[in-house]
């Protein structure tokens, strides 16, 4: 080839290049001219259900187990003082046990296959141990409470017994109606409340101990269960999926048993009962199907959640709480507790009354103050997401429209996850993060 065909063949290419990038630059002008586009990218998407409440001071919370089955034993009686967390009866749980001795099986064979050694795994180890030490001596400082307890117990019951010694002399001496016997009399009083004091103090201090050391336990449990499993991390990811299957299946044994356990969600006083040892929930002779009912010490949000909405609501779900009385960017936290069966209309609307146990109190907060309630219904973290308005549907099929680097527009099936409060959507497939999607066309 000569050299001047090579300039020209040269000058050719030079100006179909030149062609494509004008064509290319003006496709797109031509396209965001027409278009709204987005980028897909990840985010963190959470979904609330909100509502309006109002503080009560006191009020009864029905006590209900999650779960069907035999009751195995009533710890409480009418007319009991409860503390929060205290365990009040529970159901005939050895098939619940045998389900997570199975499950601890599998999960300790999982990890043993999958095994592996890293200084992380050095790490939860010590946390292990720590968690063993302060089991101890959480455990000695308990018997430590107890042991001066149970000593100003013994000593208040030696002086009543001298008090009440020494107002029988005192009668006899000088007489039931004397100064000195009215004197013994009152100090044999005092003696006696003071008695009595030290044996309600006792018995407090047992019940603070038993649930310190459940703590203390399932804090060592979960240390020990974070090892297992760290152990497993730098295995082929074959063994990984397996472990955390095992991990999977324990926890949600752990959580059945769990639930095989009416704890109180609150401080407060047993007002009612409604089964024995041995009844099955739902066949009670008064056909009654609440375990029991409580009165709360502690304040409790009662909120109307529409009938729209309270299929998602759950016991245990955590809300945020903002008040009037407090400043627009203080939060308060609060636990769902109750929700009750029965509809309540207002305005010809159904509502059911949800209650939130408070995760603090805050000395500001009076009964009868109102707060904006969102319920934590689920979230997702770093995933790949984009607007609603970005997707839609051909036979109930979610699909979005994709553009290419040189404008062209691919209609793409995607399998849809979350739907976010601020209009965002989770994308479990069929989308990349960086990719561009066609919102709507833009309005002339």
């Amino acid at each position: 080839m000569t050299k001047k065909k090579k300039i020209i063949l040269g000058l050719i290419v030079i100006a179909i290049v030149v062609v494509i990038v004008i064509w290319k630059f003006q496709s797109k002008e031509d396209f965001n001219e027409k278009y709204l586009i987005e980028d897909v990218r990840k985010e963190n998407i959470s979904q609330t259900v909100s509502a309006t409440g109002d503080l009560k001071s006191e009020s009864e919370i029905v006590l209900n187990f999650e779960n069907s089955g035999r009751v195995g034993s009533v710890n409480v009686k009418v007319g009991d003082e409860v503390s929060e967390g205290e365990s009040l009866a529970t159901l005939s749980n050895e098939i619940l046990l045998k389900q997570l001795e199975k499950a601890e099986i599998a999960l300790n064979k999982a990890i043993a296959d999958a095994g592996s050694n890293d200084d992380a795994i050095k790490e939860l180890e010590q946390t292990v141990d720590n968690a063993e030490d302060y089991l101890d001596e959480t455990e000695n400082l308990e018997n430590q409470k107890i042991s001066a307890a149970q000593q100003a117990l013994d000593d208040a019951e030696d002086y009543y017994g001298e008090a009440v010694e020494y107002y029988n002399r005192s009668v006899d001496e000088y007489g039931d109606d004397s100064v000195n016997a009215q004197s013994a009399k009152l100090t044999m009083k005092n003696a006696e409340t003071n008695k009595h004091n030290a044996e309600q103090a006792v018995e407090t201090i047992r019940k603070s101990k038993d649930l310190t050391m459940v703590s203390a336990e399932n804090s060592l449990n979960s240390a020990e269960k974070k090892l297992k499993t760290a152990k497993s991390q730098y295995a082929v990811r074959s063994r990984d999926a397996v472990v955390e299957s095992a991990q999977a299946d324990y926890d949600i044994a752990l959580a059945n048993l769990d639930k095989s356990s009416l704890k109180s969600p609150v401080n407060g006083k047993i007002v009612e009962i409604n089964y024995e040892r041995g009844e099955v929930l739902g066949s009670s002779s008064a056909g009654l199907t609440n375990f029991g009912k409580i009165i709360s010490e502690d304040f409790i949000l009662e909120a109307m959640i529409s009938e729209s909405d309270i299929s998602k609501i759950q016991i245990g779900q955590i809300a945020e709480l903002s008040f009037d009385a407090l400043s627009f960017d203080e939060k308060v936290e609060a636990v769902v507790i109750e929700i009750e069966p029965a509809a309540t209309i207002v305005q010809d609307v159904v509502y059911y009354k949800t209650k939130l146990k408070l995760s603090k109190i805050d000395s500001r907060l009076k009964e009868g103050m109102s707060a904006d309630v969102d319920i934590l219904i689920d979230n997702r973290k770093n995933v790949i997401a984009v607007s609603q308005s970005a997707i839609e549907y051909d036979n109930s099929k979610p699909f979005v429209e994709v553009i290419d680097e040189i404008g062209n527009i691919e209609e793409r099936q995607i399998q849809v996850g979350l739907e976010g409060d601020s209009g965002i959507v989770e994308i479990k497939n069929g989308l990349r993060e960086g990719e561009k999607v066609v919102i709507s066309e833009k309005t002339k």
